[in-house]
């Protein structure tokens, strides 16, 4: 599916207001931040939602849940756009979120899994990824960028954990 998922063009669709709560990023962005949360959600409202949401999504209708749209937000006020958000989850997962949110409790992820057995989701703290942006800005490999950001070894391979 592409990064910026175009609504449709029908008439329940052009009744809709696309933005909707997705007011606080730039109008050009929202699907793709759309997009990019259904992939690394900041939380999981369960299957039943997830679906719900995907049916509209598939009609053109942007729907999101709050923390979403805050997400969203702080991420592109840090100047983080959809496609670097998706690279930093990315690659996060190869480090292993679990071991990154340990680091420093309340700094970098905030994990926001509901219970064991739901996938595991973390809300991304923009600012304190800021450093990681700039640095793969400048040509560094996302995942040394990781380790340099966090002070972590920048051996990804010890820390993969991809439960």
């Amino acid at each position: 599916m592409p990064e910026n998922f175009p609504p449709p063009n029908n008439a329940a669709a052009a009744a809709h207001d696309h933005l909707g709560r997705w007011s606080g990023v730039r109008p050009d962005t929202a699907w793709s931040w759309h997009n990019a949360m259904f992939q690394f959600p900041s939380d999981f409202p369960g299957a039943t939602i997830m679906h719900l949401m995907s049916q509209g999504r598939n009609r053109g209708i942007l729907q999101s849940r709050s923390t979403w749209e805050r997400q969203a937000e702080e991420l592109e006020a840090a100047g983080f756009t959809p496609a670097d958000y998706l690279l930093l989850r990315t690659h996060l997962r190869t480090v292993g979120e679990k071991r990154i949110n340990a680091l420093e409790p309340g700094r970098y992820l905030i994990d926001t899994s509901r219970s064991p057995g739901s996938p595991p989701t973390y809300f991304t703290i923009a600012t304190d990824w800021s450093p990681w942006l700039k640095l793969v800005r400048e040509g560094t490999d996302p995942l040394r960028a990781i380790a340099i950001a966090t002070g972590i070894d920048g051996d990804a391979d010890k820390y993969t954990d991809l439960s």
